[in-house]
């Protein structure tokens, strides 16, 4: 059996990789080919560090004592071309280092996690992603995606229970639940 690699820009600046059959009689040659497409795709989708994340949504809620944010109903949230939706988002925070008088030092906490929940939707470019929560872990770059996994491409399909990514790496896992298996459409 001859190991494929699909690859595209996914949410986020993810490089995906799944194993599958290639559908030509040359399988080295079209790994390769897309690998490279993925490769320049990705360059040009990743977002400029520094560029604004613009979050919309009906309701919005900050628990100061919890260092969480919680945006509710129809959220969206933009950054460059990537745009997830969900039901909710809830934004976790650092606790800030406090100063002498308990003032908080060096302005607004860092992000440290972000759950997405109720019918996620994570799009870039032609690729979407779908599940039923997100899980952006930022200290290490790890993104999750599980219940009902569905990362679609304009020539594959995937399928699976969960999605782990790591935007360093550029490595992301389908993995399966129970007795489900992975499965991949490929045209």
């Amino acid at each position: 059996m001859h190991r494929g690699m699909i690859a595209g820009a996914v949410g986020l600046g993810l490089l995906m990789m799944a194993g599958g059959l290639p559908l030509t009689s040359q399988p080295l040659a079209w790994a390769q080919q897309k690998a490279q497409k993925a490769q320049k795709t990705q360059q040009k989708a990743r977002p400029a560090a520094g560029q604004a994340t613009d979050i919309t949504a009906d309701n919005m809620e900050i628990d100061d004592a919890r260092n969480i944010i919680v945006f509710s109903g129809n959220v969206r949230v933009r950054r460059g071309d990537t745009l997830l939706t969900a039901k909710r988002l809830e934004v976790l925070r650092e606790k800030a280092a406090s100063g002498k008088d308990g003032q908080q030092e060096g302005g607004a906490a860092k992000l440290r996690r972000w759950v997405a929940t109720g019918g996620v939707r994570i799009v870039r470019g032609d690729t979407v992603i779908t599940g039923s929560r997100a899980v952006m872990e930022v200290q290490t770059d790890t993104l999750t995606v599980t219940g009902n996994v569905v990362v679609k491409q304009p020539d594959s399909t995937i399928r699976g229970s969960k999605l782990i990514t790591n935007l360093k790496t550029n490595v992301t896992r389908i993995v399966a639940g129970g007795k489900a298996r992975v499965r991949g459409t490929f045209r």
